[in-house]
């Protein structure tokens, strides 16, 4: 079954409809719940696609032997469109307040989400920040929404 976002449908209920296809692939943090619920905006059908090609594309390319890869960044954004970054900057990364915003607590873990699928989705900057949990064989979504603050977002706002 395919689920399609409607025209100014909110994050949250997108996820809610999704979900159930994206089951033992992609999970949802309560931490990312709870920015999907106050992200203010109406979403596009990129949100959608993003997290159906980190299910169908970028989990295989960490999981499945077959369609592992060298270059998880350029082939992801080869086959699906989509950018996505592995990590944050030096100067990110060197920032404790900024590091913390990335740590996610998932099955009685802490995680570190700093891997971001990217976009812009109408006209506003889009991340959906996720870490990858090895043992599950999970992509687990840390956050939804705007650009974490880091330390160049005062140039992307």
């Amino acid at each position: 079954m395919r689920v399609r976002c409607r025209r100014g449908e909110r994050l949250e209920d997108l996820w809610a409809n999704l979900a159930p296809h994206l089951q033992g692939r992609v999970a949802l943090t309560s931490q990312a719940r709870r920015t999907a619920k106050k992200y203010s905006g109406s979403i596009g059908t990129k949100v959608e696609g993003a997290l159906r090609a980190m299910a169908n594309l970028l989990w295989g390319m960490y999981f499945d032997p077959v369609q592992r890869s060298g270059n998880i960044e350029s082939e992801f954004y080869c086959r699906s469109g989509y950018k996505v970054a592995l990590r944050e900057c030096r100067q990110t990364n060197r920032t404790s307040h900024m590091r913390r915003k990335r740590k996610v607590k998932f099955g009685g873990e802490t995680l570190d989400a700093v891997s971001h699928v990217k976009f812009r989705e109408k006209g506003k900057h889009f991340r959906i920040y996720y870490a990858v949990d090895h043992v599950r064989s999970l992509l687990v979504v840390g956050c939804l929404g705007p650009h974490l603050e880091t330390a160049g977002t005062r140039f992307c706002r």
